[in-house]
């Protein structure tokens, strides 16, 4: 078969299982796919397992509605809590 069909869903005893059902966007960079949860915030997965951000915040920012990736790998992701901005280790988040 040329492709392969896998369905994630979180495990409550596996710390890098996905951490919602919910996915409301995923972008691509050079260290793996990034994945904005509704309630589960930002996750990375490197085609092994899913792992969150260091230093993410909690709250309503854990609900990502949107995310944009820009040339320079810099990722932006829109929250119930205002934008995340990840570019490589470090992490932003920018409030109203």
């Amino acid at each position: 078969s040329l492709f392969r069909i896998q369905h994630f869903v979180h495990h409550v005893t596996n710390a890098k299982s996905i951490s919602s059902k919910e996915i409301y966007s995923i972008v691509e960079n050079r260290d793996g796919y990034y994945v904005g949860t509704w309630g589960g915030g930002i996750l990375r997965f490197n085609k092994k397992a899913f792992h969150s951000i260091d230093g993410y915040p909690s709250g309503n920012a854990m609900k990502v509605r949107t995310m944009a990736k820009l040339d320079n790998g810099t990722i932006f992701a829109g929250t119930s809590d205002g934008l995340i901005m990840l570019k490589g280790k470090q992490l932003w988040h920018l409030m109203k």
